[in-house]
């Protein structure tokens, strides 16, 4: 690996998109996006310049999660459950190991993300290489097309924006080449499509004005789950939520009340995690961390929590490990994260 590679590599690993990498580089995007494809190459993710990432197949809707076992391998049945909407949905059943770990990050909100506590919660999952990502709703913020008020003097328009995800989303699938992506549409990503509807909602028939297309999922092989439908792991239910409770726990009770079965929610910035043992068996109600800039300027000294969530299959059957960022600092059992 050359020097510029190294210096492409390293920006990288700070959360840095390909336009960032150039700017601070003084070179090309293209140059960028070259020497990107050529460290994922080198990791045997790449040939020809184009990625080995496997494109969801169309599966008719299943009605439960269930496992089979092949060659020594288990097959955990991933399910994008329809609401309201009878078609063919984007969906695939993922043969894993036993052992089979899911990421799940949300509440990002890019670009007015936090740089140190993101860059922790990449480095750990430099080490533990996840075999799925869970983007968990909003990873982006919108804050150009927000019907609120707008006071923030060095705000970024929609277009930028929009290219300032689409670069991360870019370096996150260069990062981790062998992880299958999910996207979650959270309320931040239907910001747009909500100004449309108020303002010009001709638009909304406008394939291109999606905001799946115009971050290009598709062409990067994240996969889109639109906030009309859920996903669904094996017996764990990943939406990004649609309450807001006051305290920490009950915002996902809330959730499983609606849905009573095993959920992981994002939305509001908290770490939780609780059991419910009914009739139907053991249930957990998850909350899912921040990775946001904790100082807003409509609110003082809100109760959020910097973190993630980490999920270790077997089957279906999962357990839960929660990894809470406080003062820029994670702790494993095994290494400390410091930015």
């Amino acid at each position: 690996m050359n020097k510029v590679e190294r210096d492409v590599s390293s920006l990288m690993k700070e959360g840095l998109g390909r336009r960032r990498i150039a700017e601070a580089l003084d070179i090309s995007v293209w140059h960028v996006r070259k020497i990107v494809r050529s460290i994922a190459g080198k990791q045997g993710s790449v040939s020809k310049g184009k990625s080995t990432r496997v494109k969801p197949k169309k599966i008719i809707k299943q009605q439960n999660a269930s496992t089979s076992k092949s060659r020594g391998q288990t097959k955990t049945k991933v399910e994008i459950l329809s609401v309201g909407i009878e078609s063919e949905l984007e969906s695939d059943i993922l043969t894993r190991k036993p052992n089979a770990k899911i990421i799940v990050l949300s509440d990002i909100h890019l670009p007015y993300h936090d740089p140190n506590a993101l860059r922790i919660a990449l480095e750990y999952m430099d080490d533990c290489q996840p075999d799925t990502i869970v983007l968990n709703g909003d990873i982006a913020d919108f804050y150009g097309v927000s019907s609120y008020a707008k006071t923030k003097k060095d705000a970024l328009s929609y277009q930028e924006e929009l290219d300032y995800v689409r670069d991360w989303l870019e370096m996150l699938v260069a990062r981790f080449p062998k992880s299958e992506i999910y996207y979650i549409e959270g309320n931040h990503e239907t910001r747009a499509k909500r100004t449309l509807a108020n303002r010009a909602p001709d638009y909304l028939s406008v394939r291109d004005l999606r905001v799946k297309v115009q971050l290009g999922l598709d062409i990067l092989g994240i996969i889109w789950v639109p906030e009309s439908q859920e996903l669904k792991i094996g017996n764990l239910m990943f939406i990004h939520g649609h309450k807001a409770r006051r305290h920490a726990g009950t915002t996902a009770r809330a959730h499983f009340e609606d849905y009573g079965c095993s959920i992981i929610v994002g939305h509001v910035h908290r770490l939780s995690v609780a059991y419910k043992r009914n009739k139907f068996g053991n249930h957990a109600m998850i909350e899912n961390g921040t990775l946001c800039d904790l100082d807003v300027e409509y609110m003082k000294y809100p109760d959020w929590q910097h973190g993630f969530t980490e999920v270790n299959y077997d089957g279906d059957d999962f357990s839960i490990v929660q990894h809470p960022i406080i003062d820029y600092k994670l702790i494993t059992s095994d290494k400390v994260y410091v930015a």
